[in-house]
């Protein structure tokens, strides 16, 4: 049920009731957790400062709003929003308060893709084709690959270990030219915008 939480936690349940995630930051910032919401918008904005995700750009053409020449070399404006998540315990109590920064690249990515699709319905496309700006896709283990390598392991005796590598998303250099708006809170120059030097929530390249 929306609004609410239920757990069993040592043969007992216990039931929680909770407030939903804002989905804006306006709603955040004025929500009983606003706290712990900008703790949480802090250390996700110190996160990417730290691995130097994007440069601040402060010479911008009011038009493109991008610097000059950029949307002649075919450069991407896209928006930024948070994404607000709280962590919660096994009984419903608060762990943390979560924020991703994302780009909204995923707005023009579906234009393209009812263009493509649009497209093959007009046109005689081979089986080879590929359209960089909508054909991508990220490599997955798939189960029957895990299943293997677990049974496997269990055969021949051996340890099997995870790891969790925190920020995946954003160590991939990027190796095309985008531009993001600055999100809401974040202290640059007015009229800046950011120039994506690593991988972010959000983009078509990421993961």
């Amino acid at each position: 049920k929306e609004g609410h939480s239920v757990a069993t936690v040592n043969g007992g349940e216990y039931f929680h009731e909770y407030t939903p995630d804002p989905n804006t930051r306006s709603e955040a910032m004025s929500s009983a957790d606003r706290t712990g919401w900008m703790k949480g918008e802090q250390t996700e904005l110190e996160a990417h400062r730290i691995n130097g995700t994007w440069e601040v750009v402060t010479e911008v053409d009011t038009g493109s709003g991008m610097p000059p020449g950029a949307a002649e070399r075919g450069a991407v404006l896209v928006n930024s929003k948070y994404v607000y998540k709280t962590k919660r315990n096994l009984d419903g109590t608060v762990k943390t308060h979560k924020v991703r920064l994302c780009a909204q690249e995923f707005k023009d990515y579906g234009k393209k893709k009812a263009e493509r699709i649009q497209r093959t319905k007009t046109e005689t496309m081979g089986t080879g084709d590929y359209d960089d700006d909508v054909d991508l896709y990220a490599p997955v283990a798939s189960k029957d690959a895990l299943r293997l390598i677990l049974a496997t392991a269990a055969r021949e005796g051996l340890e099997v270990s995870k790891l969790d590598v925190k920020t995946a998303y954003i160590n991939a250099e990027m190796t095309r030219e985008v531009y993001m708006r600055v999100p809401e809170g974040m202290d640059v120059p007015e009229g800046s915008v950011l120039r994506l030097k690593k991988c972010l929530y959000g983009l078509r390249t990421s993961g």
